[in-house]
């Protein structure tokens, strides 16, 4: 039977080639060259990509290796402070630096010596700095002891910077080789307003590749751990500020948030920051992969390990030093002790649900807020949060990820960023088939988000921005009228996330960038941890505010799949606080409430 099979399709081949390639032979070889063109270039491609990887990871390594260099030569040339004062300077706060240096009770250079030896401590751990600068800083130190006036509200403070911040003298690379070597001639705005107060640059911190995502890695610096459990994320992109921050390697750091980027590396990590609304700080001198921004604008802010530490950071740049800022001043006075808060309360956001720990930490949150007698209510957003999280996706993709890969040239693409790079590039025809396709999943939620993806043409684009206004006019028009001060919410739907789950987790975000559109001031302070006898997987409660059929969870079903109490035990928990537009001293005295009213609960 076998052989009389075999028989008949030799018998067919050998009919269709008399039919067919004898017949038209001239068709057959245009064919057959368009195969082999084909099959030569894929082998071109796959050899000249592999030789540039090659390249490119020997380039890495070299960039690495004069870090690690540079960074031994600065540690055997200068030793540490006495551990008597190392020790003491760690555990300061900003206002305690600063106090401190200017009352004589330590110098400038104790101060920098001790944060440049932690720093490269927690480096050699977490792979968290690119741009070292330590002699420098070590030398404004010295100079700035020997003046006679000590004035500025961050004299004496070390601060780290994102790397996509601009300092004079050295690149602002963000991970991408071409840019490597391309030292910069001045400070970006906002790091001379934190020179002119009195603060040192000694180092930046790693980003992960584009800067758009929550993982922390690119090939040019390589993979930045969690400060806490090792095989988590930082968070991203300020992810190397954070876990530096984090593990005690800094106390004050400069970071930028367009979607989150300030506040998930807070909550990945422990530690505080602010996201203020736009104009308040300069926004000028950093790199960025857009030339433009129109409906979502990034803004930069202060990351530090309390509230405290970001207060003189505002104080110190608010309003100054460039002209495309909002000519205000900051001035910051602590609540009375009598002033009682009415608080908004929301515990998942309704496009997607969070983890048990994020809750928790709400709960924990409100309960220490209500022991106080701050006022507690429901908030419950005015509009269908689906629609302003597909309007966020438009913005974000809007150019189809042409810059991206403009600014990337032939170098190497982080994994977790192929499939968003391959869906952002696809024409809107194929785009429409793959949304088609996904429509006959019961969760209509990937269907919306693979319906933003695609080039947007100039009316689209005027039609989102008219979007985004009506949905923030909603909300202040819903504020007003609960006549809350602000709002307490999880910080992100989940735990830190593990090493390269960005691509299946990506959503989580919603819970930060939905604030970046509506442009409303967004902090976050730190509550409790991951515990895995407390936060045990439960039936998540059900949203009345989407489209979607919740026995058909398939985005929570991805957050569940990752989260893992018992390996993320210890693992931060923050909150986020969120006030209106331009209210960033409400919203840092609200901060300095909730961080009271936890360390007091009983």
């Amino acid at each position: 039977m076998d052989s009389a099979f075999l028989e008949t399709v030799k018998a067919s081949l050998q009919q269709n080639y008399e039919s067919y390639v004898l017949k038209y032979p001239k068709i057959w070889l245009c064919v057959m060259s368009a195969v082999v063109l084909f099959a030569g270039w894929k082998l071109y491609v796959t050899v000249t990509r592999r030789r540039n990887l090659k390249r490119y990871l020997q380039l890495a390594m070299e960039n690495q290796d004069r870090q690690r260099a540079k960074i031994d030569q600065f540690l055997s040339e200068h030793a540490a402070p006495s551990s008597r004062i190392s020790t003491a300077i760690l555990k300061a706060s900003v206002p305690e630096i600063t106090s401190s240096v200017k009352m004589g009770i330590w110098k400038v250079e104790e101060v920098v010596l001790t944060y440049c030896h932690q720093a490269a401590a927690v480096h050699a751990e977490l792979n968290c700095l690119t741009e070292i600068f330590f002699e420098e800083a070590l030398g404004r130190a010295i100079e700035l002891d020997s003046r006679s006036e000590k004035d500025g509200v961050l004299f004496g403070v070390p601060v780290s910077i994102k790397d996509c911040f601009d300092v004079e003298g050295v690149p602002s690379s963000v991970g991408v080789f071409r840019w490597k070597d391309e030292v910069m001639s001045s400070n970006a705005p906002i790091v001379q307003c934190l020179i002119d107060a009195g603060a040192i640059p000694f180092c930046k911190t790693n980003v992960p590749q584009t800067m758009m995502s929550f993982e922390c890695k690119n090939p040019l610096w390589g993979l930045t751990e969690n400060p806490v459990v090792k095989g988590y994320s930082p968070g991203g992109s300020s992810g190397g500020e954070s876990a530096l921050i984090g593990a005690g390697g800094s106390v004050l750091g400069l970071g930028s948030d367009v979607g989150g980027s300030l506040r998930i590396p807070a909550h990945f990590s422990g530690i505080c920051s602010l996201k203020p609304s736009v104009g308040r700080l300069p926004n000028s001198g950093s790199r960025r992969f857009h030339p433009s921004s129109l409906i979502i604008v990034p803004v930069n802010g202060p990351m530090g390990r309390c509230v405290d530490d970001l207060i003189p950071f505002m104080e110190a740049c608010c309003g100054k030093a460039d002209v495309n800022i909002i000519p205000a001043s900051f001035s910051f006075t602590p609540a009375s002790a009598s002033a009682k808060l009415k608080v908004g309360v929301l515990r998942h956001l309704p496009f997607v649900d969070a983890l048990p720990p994020c809750v928790r930490a709400v709960d924990d949150t409100i309960s220490a807020l209500q022991a106080d007698g701050h006022e507690v209510v429901e908030f419950k957003f005015p509009f269908y949060t689906i629609d302003l999280v597909s309007l966020v996706y438009e913005a974000l993709t809007a150019d189809g990820g042409f810059y991206y890969k403009e600014a990337l040239g032939d170098e190497p693409i982080e994994e977790i960023l192929r499939p968003f790079m391959y869906l952002m590039s696809k024409p809107s025809i194929v785009l429409k088939l793959f949304a088609f396709m996904a429509s006959s999943y019961p969760d209509k939620r990937p269907m919306r988000f693979i319906k933003t993806l695609g080039v947007k043409d100039s009316v689209r684009l005027l039609k989102m921005l008219g979007e985004r206004d009506e949905f923030v006019a909603k909300m202040n028009a819903y504020w007003k009228d609960s006549g809350i001060d602000c709002l307490i919410m999880p910080a992100f739907a989940t735990p830190a996330t593990p090493h390269n789950s960005f691509p299946n987790v990506s959503f989580a975000a919603s819970y930060t960038f939905i604030w970046n559109i509506l442009d409303f001031v967004a902090g976050v302070v730190p509550v409790t941890s991951v515990d895995p006898e407390k936060d045990t997987l439960r039936v998540a409660k059900s949203n009345d505010d989407t489209d979607h059929h919740k026995s058909h969870r398939l985005l929570e079903a991805e957050l569940e799949y990752f989260y893992r109490p018992q390996k993320m035990a210890g693992l931060p928990i923050g909150i986020q606080v969120i006030t209106p537009q331009y209210k960033e001293v409400e919203a840092l005295r609200a901060m300095k409430i909730v961080e009271k009213a936890l360390k007091t609960k009983p």
